[in-house]
């Protein structure tokens, strides 16, 4: 009965390592990728709601594996559609990203893109910030499973902030150099078009995984409470 138990407990992981390999290795249709995207910020959003609601955070005890879980699949996310984009440059043709880019200023000049790539890295750095004060509010609690695992997670999303930041210049360089040495595009229409993308493609990424943080800012809060 034991090992039954055991078994049952590695089948999140195992679906969340083939979940992984799928999205960075298979060659998946740019609608995947929207859909991918749409899932994780849906699934943010109510996460954000459930745990704004709860009282207890007994409730939700398997909160430190689904975030953990949310965290890795995002940032798998995060890079499967930035290779699309280094793939397919101008002629990406992802819905959701492309709307978010329109939004952040590819419709304008580079004035306007320069300050919505300023408001993305403002993002991702209070994303950071906050990150750093759950982790300082969690080493204050009293050790147990809950917060330890907790702990565990939020090692892993700060270490995806950094990766947030890395995939994000590996963007426009490489999206720059590809497009300007192998496609022999214009130096100014390429800067455009992987500028406006990386924007897109990282407020689509940074967005959910802020909403997630602020509700375990919620449960440690709590927490500390008791």
């Amino acid at each position: 009965m034991e090992q039954k138990n055991k078994s049952l407990a590695n089948v999140p992981i195992v679906v969340m390592v083939i979940t992984v390999l799928i999205i960075l290795i298979a060659p998946l249709p740019t609608i995947a990728v929207d859909i991918l995207i749409s899932l994780n910020l849906i699934f943010a959003i109510l996460m954000f709601l459930v745990v704004s609601k709860m009282r207890k955070n007994d409730v939700f005890s398997s909160f430190p594996i689904v975030l953990l879980l949310f965290a890795i699949i995002g940032l798998a996310t995060h890079i499967c559609s930035t290779r699309f984009i280094l793939i397919k440059g101008t002629t990406f043709d992802g819905r959701l990203i492309r709307a978010v880019s329109f939004l952040a200023g590819s419709s304008g000049g580079f004035i306007h893109l320069t300050f919505s790539f300023v408001i993305l890295f403002g993002i991702i750095a209070t994303h950071m910030i906050l990150t750093y004060k759950v982790m300082k509010r969690i080493s204050e609690l009293d050790h147990n499973d809950f917060n330890g695992a907790l702990d565990g997670a939020f090692k892993f999303i700060q270490g995806a902030n950094k990766m947030r930041i890395i995939i994000i210049i590996v963007n426009i360089l490489g999206g720059t150099i590809i497009g300007v040495l192998l496609r022999h595009e214009a130096v100014n229409d390429v800067l455009k078009t992987y500028i406006s993308l990386s924007i897109g493609n990282g407020l689509l990424s940074v967005v959910p995984a802020y909403l997630v943080t602020i509700a375990a800012w919620c449960i440690v809060k709590r927490e500390n409470l008791r």
